[in-house]
């Protein structure tokens, strides 16, 4: 669901399959190896397994989109881009597997002048419309 935030619209990721799988199964299997180490008294693991554990929660609450003034801020756990508005050339609907900010495979590509970043928002075309409004010149293909 969108959301206001001290005035700033802020799209949630989407949640598919895909990320079920890779955020998670990772933490189910971080539980096993933890119960393994706590039995085997290997506790240096231990630390390892929670902050691996965290960065996956992390990725999963905190992977958002938010139209800010001047630019899209998305955020994927600890990971953040700014992408100017007017540096964006092109949007496209895509189902990649490559790794970005985008916790479904139901992605938008964001191409700009650095760069491009694959997202993946909650209420799609009301998100394209807005980012739309932000700059006409955004070819969608």
């Amino acid at each position: 669901m969108r959301g206001e935030v001290d005035g700033k619209m802020r799209y949630p990721s989407k949640k598919g399959w895909f990320s079920y799988l890779f955020v998670i199964g990772p933490l189910l299997f971080l539980l096993g190896v933890a119960v393994m180490a706590i039995l085997d008294r290997e506790w240096l693991a231990l630390p390892i397994l929670a902050l691996a554990g965290v960065l996956n929660v992390w990725l999963w609450v905190g992977t958002y989109y938010e139209f800010r003034e001047h630019e899209l801020f998305v955020k994927g756990g600890p990971f953040r881009w700014k992408i100017p508005y007017d540096q964006i050339k092109t949007v496209q609907k895509t189902r990649s597997l490559v790794s970005g900010p985008a916790l479904s495979l139901d992605r938008i590509e964001i191409i700009y002048k650095m760069g491009a970043c694959l997202i993946s928002p909650v209420r799609e075309t009301e998100f394209l419309e807005e980012l739309q409004k932000r700059n006409p010149l955004i070819r969608q293909l």
